[in-house]
């Protein structure tokens, strides 16, 4: 048998329970709270990585250059340095704020593996002295992938 909703509407009106009723009209929402506002990044202790690179890592790293070790003293017109040193300025900010082991990290995982591979005989720098520039070799040759091989 179909009941019409006019008819079922109404018993289950009749079946309310009141104290139910009276309970559900006690529940107020709450309101919403705004999103708490971003937190402020940590200021930086050095401005750039220019800065930082001359200023910190410049007297911190100390090495004899020469057959084992080469630098350029205008390590920006090495886009490969540029990189490198960039983000070894930005890995120090970060791990910086770990009072614990963030410099031991830093250490380990950033300032050595990547100050050995820019200052390798091989490396980016290869034909500079610390006292000359020497222009930097051509960029990797690359060709074109076939169409349609990475979609």
């Amino acid at each position: 048998m179909i009941v019409p909703p006019d008819a079922w509407a109404g018993s289950v009106q009749d079946r309310t329970d009141p104290a139910l009723e009276a309970l559900a009209a006690s529940v107020k929402p709450r309101p919403r709270q705004p999103p708490p506002p971003p937190e402020e990044p940590p200021a930086l202790q050095f401005p750039d990585s220019p800065t930082w690179v001359q200023d910190w890592l410049a007297p911190f790293y100390r090495r004899a250059f020469g057959q084992n070790r080469v630098w350029c003293q205008t390590w920006w017109e090495h886009p490969e340095a540029v990189l490198t040193l960039d983000a070894l300025w930005r890995a120090w900010e970060h791990l910086g704020l770990d009072g614990a082991t963030g410099m031991s990290v830093w250490l380990r995982d950033h300032y050595r593996p990547h100050m050995d591979a820019l200052t390798d005989p091989d490396g980016p720098m290869r034909s500079c002295t610390p006292e000359r520039h020497q222009d930097r070799p051509e960029p990797l040759p690359v060709g074109k992938p076939p169409d349609g091989l990475f979609s």
